[in-house]
């Protein structure tokens, strides 16, 4: 998983937890994002659908206001911006050690 990926997973289980969403054990985050996120471009979004019980139905890329179609109004949304604040947190906080 690269780097991108691995921040990308960081911040949707922070952004899931606050949401209330517990993310069940057997979860295949890491692989939803390999397989339809691959990478984030300035300008794109993440869509996260989960259920009640925790269980991921979507993970999708946004690039267009075209592709909100396929979305629940429900839907988790994640901004390239706001990952890149996440990234730059990591660092700071790495750094402050």
């Amino acid at each position: 998983m690269s780097y991108q990926n691995t921040l990308i997973k960081k911040l949707i289980e922070l952004r899931l937890r606050r949401s209330g969403v517990c993310l069940s054990t057997n979860s295949a985050l890491g692989d939803l994002i390999e397989k339809n996120i691959r990478r984030l471009n300035e300008g794109d979004h993440i869509a996260i659908e989960c259920d009640t019980f925790g269980n991921i139905l979507a993970v999708q890329k946004i690039d267009a206001f075209s592709c909100l179609h396929s979305i629940g109004e429900n839907a988790l949304i994640i901004s390239y911006r706001e990952l890149e604040r996440f990234f730059n947190e990591q660092q700071c906080s790495a750094m402050e050690f």
